[in-house]
């Protein structure tokens, strides 16, 4: 069991790693995009028209919040995580808090897939909405990688489902003993 305690504290360290680095990260690129490029890569559609230099004020805002989106359900699954390894360390494996916990982790990271095929639109209107009559655009995309984001989620789908049938075979056998 000390495994078990010791890989569930890893697994928190890592995901409050991955929370600090994203919110750090969103807002470095926004407020410092030429600092930003030492460690990163610029955003690629922010890049294809111009990078962040070339945007109007109004532009920047909607791009920060347009970014933002995706991350925010990112950062709530990733807090929902940090739930559910509090319920493992309370070695709750088959309680209803855990099951809950799982589903809506699964819920979240698959609204952050829809976020982040829509955010690349959304992010497209908002760059070209200075540009003149007709060479504003309108862009709507999906890649493999967002067709990989989903098996995360429904994995934690799954194992939320597993629980719930865990739980009811396990309150099954406590009416029979």
């Amino acid at each position: 069991m000390a495994n078990v305690s010791r890989s569930i504290r890893t697994l928190r360290a890592i995901v409050i790693t991955i929370i600090l680095v994203v919110i750090i990260a969103q807002f470095w690129f926004w407020l410092e995009p030429a600092s930003f490029k030492w460690i990163s890569a610029s955003h690629p559609i922010i890049s294809e028209y111009g990078g962040i230099g070339e945007l109007d004020t109004t532009q920047k805002i909607l791009g920060f919040l347009i970014t933002l989106l995706p991350k925010v359900t990112l950062l709530w699954s990733m807090f929902l995580l940090l739930r559910l390894t509090k319920v493992l360390t309370a070695e709750k494996w088959f309680d209803q808090e855990c099951e809950d916990c799982c589903l809506q982790i699964g819920k979240w990271l698959i609204a952050y897939v829809i976020l982040v095929v829509v955010h690349r639109t959304l992010l497209v209107l908002a760059l070209t909405m200075t540009a003149p009559a007709g060479k504003k655009e309108l862009a709507i995309s999906i890649s493999s990688s967002d067709l990989i984001a989903l098996v995360p989620a429904l994995l934690a789908l799954i194992i939320g489902h597993m629980v719930k049938l865990a739980r009811a075979q396990r309150d099954e056998l406590n009416e029979i003993v």
